[in-house]
């Protein structure tokens, strides 16, 4: 493409969660919300460490040399690197106010 103009859009076709314990969810396009919104949650039924990980699926469009976009007739799957992730339990409690 030497001495031409490509221009390259990704865009986001879905998005796989890997919870780390067997299970997952998607693939969706949803990518959450900051806390307290969050619309992706999921509860671990134990506290054993997991490696949680999501996988992104993009598509994408192409220009060259100012023409009309058109797609790349690929899809391209990046998955991210799995952290460890030891899940707490916490048991909540009413208090009386201080006084």
């Amino acid at each position: 493409m030497l001495g031409r103009d490509l221009k390259i859009m990704p865009e986001l076709k879905n998005i796989t969660y890997d919870y780390g314990d067997g299970t997952t969810h998607g693939p969706t396009t949803n990518t959450g919300a900051p806390y307290p919104d969050g619309t992706i949650t999921h509860t671990y039924e134990t506290t054993d460490p997991v490696q949680p990980r999501i996988t992104a699926t993009y598509t994408g469009r192409y220009s060259l040399d100012g023409g009309p976009w058109r797609p790349l007739g690929i899809d391209v799957e990046v998955t991210g690197n799995p952290i460890t992730l030891t899940p707490t339990e916490y048991t909540t409690e009413l208090v009386q106010p201080p006084t």
